[in-house]
């Protein structure tokens, strides 16, 4: 389960957050609730370390700490 961290927190380690007002996070990101599919998981695998985390989860619709942490448990790490 995540932690759940202050707004200040997450946008000092994804600035560009910032250009999103906070209320509207659930509306750019609201796959959060449901389980990774195995097709998130291979565009997991084929961008994470090519493309910023930010752009992935606006990609699939997920917050960019839960990208970071799936990537994680893939195994992936940034390059």
């Amino acid at each position: 389960m995540l932690q759940k961290t202050s707004s200040e927190s997450l946008l000092k380690h994804y600035p560009p957050l910032q250009t999103i007002p906070s209320e509207e996070w659930p509306e750019v990101f609201r796959r959060q609730p449901y389980p990774w599919s195995a097709e998130e998981d291979t565009y997991v695998r084929d961008w994470y370390g090519k493309d910023a985390t930010l752009d992935i989860a606006y990609a699939l619709e997920r917050y960019p700490w839960s990208v970071a942490e799936r990537a994680r448990k893939l195994g992936i790490r940034a390059k």
